[in-house]
């Protein structure tokens, strides 16, 4: 079981996002324990895990695509447009006072 598997077990959620050097994204859904949706944050049809158009109803004006043949969306736009995402899952805007805010730290041990 990963780390967010784990951490939505027993009737939890988590969310997970997160960019390589390349400005590549992928944004992670689990729900009870069990991997819901991961979607490609630059081309978010590529996307899969036990639902992956969970997250449909909340993808609406956001913009992620990259060189998707319409006027190329910005790293930064796509970046705005996962946190945006997260708010409307959560019910909490990702807004500058939740990124100053004090925040839970959970460690997750190494099966190393």
């Amino acid at each position: 079981m990963d780390g967010l598997s784990a951490l939505s077990r027993d009737s939890g959620r988590a969310l997970s996002v997160s960019w390589n050097i390349n400005g590549d994204g992928t944004l992670d859904h689990a729900i009870d324990g069990q991997m819901i949706t991961s979607l490609t944050v630059t081309y978010p049809a590529l996307r899969d895990r036990a639902d992956p158009h969970a997250l449909d109803p909340y993808l609406e004006g956001l913009r992620f695509e990259l060189g998707s043949g319409r006027e190329g969306t910005s790293i930064e736009e796509s970046i705005s447009s996962a946190l945006t995402l997260i708010g409307r899952i959560t019910g909490r805007e990702i807004d500058r006072e939740w990124l100053d805010g004090t925040h839970t730290l959970y460690v997750m041990p190494s099966r190393d």
